[in-house]
C-alpha cells in the first residue's frame, strides 16, 4: 500500500510530456557544483537535496532508484537505461540521499550497482 501511495505522489510530481519528457521539481534554485575526487570530468551538487551529477555537460539525477538526465538543472528530466560509467563511479559518500539498503557499504567505495540491482527487483511490486 506504502509502495501505491509513494507511486501516486511520484506521478502527480512529476508529469509527463507529451514528448515523454519526466519533469521533476527537485525545490531549490541551481545548485553549486563540486568536483567528485578520484572520477575525472564529475561534478555533483553537494547542496541540493537529491543526488545531482554532471558528465560531459549533462546533469544526471538518481530519484527512486530511476536514472533521469538532462540538459539542464531545469529539465526537461528524461528517464535513461544508460549512464555514464564516470557517473557510476562515483563513491557513496557524494549522494545526497543515498537509498537505505546502501547504508552497510563503505562510502569510500562505488555503489555495488550489481547488488542495487538485485535488491531492487527483488523488492519491486511487493
Amino acid at each position: 500500500m506504502k509502495k501505491l501511495v509513494l507511486l501516486a505522489l511520484l506521478v502527480a510530481l512529476c508529469p509527463l510530456s507529451a514528448s515523454g519528457d519526466v519533469r521533476i521539481n527537485l525545490g531549490v534554485a541551481a545548485p553549486g557544483l563540486a568536483v567528485v575526487v578520484g572520477v575525472p570530468g564529475v561534478q555533483y551538487a553537494p547542496e541540493a537535496p537529491a543526488n545531482i551529477f554532471v558528465y560531459g555537460g549533462q546533469y544526471y539525477v538518481l530519484q527512486d532508484n530511476v536514472w533521469y538526465a538532462a540538459p539542464g538543472y531545469q529539465g526537461p528530466w528524461t528517464a535513461v537505461q544508460v549512464v555514464p560509467e564516470p557517473i557510476l563511479q562515483v563513491p557513496v559518500r557524494y549522494y545526497r540521499r543515498p537509498p537505505e539498503h546502501w547504508r552497510a557499504w563503505s562510502r569510500e567505495e562505488r555503489p555495488h550497482w550489481e547488488e542495487h540491482r538485485i535488491y531492487i527487483e527483488k523488492h519491486r511490486g511487493g
